[in-house]
């Protein structure tokens, strides 16, 4: 199937999440309702897939945060920003979901959200994961990676995940992310990648479920 036909059939199947998405400015569903900005496929299996024993931990925030907060044990994610920070946070308080801010770092129910401006030139936000996993004894099922500072996010985290833990990557479809596979596959991780267009887009884009190999 070429990218018109993908374009074609994927638009027709999610019409109204598109356009939902496309007037609201923020990625939502056929009922408004928050969802990651990646490709419909991995959306879809997000959806089917996830638990509520589930630990996550996000480079990158946003309607993604709210969708896993639905969905999950616990949401960490870090952002950089901070335009954005605000404009999670006053969609959580439209939706009556009561965040709490203090110090750059906004909480809500199971869900925190910490800001770093100065991310794109502080070694710790790449370490963030990792960081926060040895202090609080937590190990993340998910580890979303859909920020800046990618291949240092990938690399600084991997002790980070879980026994059974995943790695979502967006936009993997860019050359220069050869490096990130690279080194997962080093690592005994297999790759499995989602196509198609993601809400209020119409470009064909991929997004990558990477899995450690069992049995090794």
């Amino acid at each position: 199937m070429n990218n018109q036909s993908i374009i074609k059939q994927q638009f027709n199947e999610n019409k109204l999440s598109w356009i939902n998405s496309l007037r609201e400015g923020i990625s939502v569903d056929e009922a408004n309702n928050p969802i990651p900005w990646y490709c419909y496929q991995a959306i879809n299996f997000l959806s089917k897939n996830l638990t509520k024993n589930d630990v996550i931990f996000e480079f990158g925030s946003g309607s993604s945060t709210i969708f896993y907060h639905t969905r999950a044990k616990k949401v960490v994610s870090i952002e950089t920003n901070e335009i954005w920070f605000k404009i999670i946070y006053n969609y959580l308080l439209q939706t009556k979901q009561n965040p709490a801010l203090h110090d750059n770092i906004m909480c809500f129910g199971n869900s925190e959200i910490y800001l770093m401006k100065d991310g794109l030139t502080n070694a710790n936000y790449q370490k963030f994961a990792y960081d926060y996993s040895q202090k609080h004894q937590v190990f993340f099922d998910y580890l979303i990676i859909d920020s800046i500072k990618r291949y240092d996010c990938a690399t600084n985290s991997i002790k980070a995940l879980s026994i059974n833990g995943k790695v979502i990557l967006d936009d993997s479809e860019r050359l220069n992310y050869k490096k990130i596979f690279d080194f997962y596959l080093k690592n005994d991780f297999e790759v499995k990648n989602f196509c198609g267009i993601a809400p209020a887009q119409l470009r064909v884009k991929n997004t990558s479920l990477i899995t450690k190999i069992k049995n090794l």
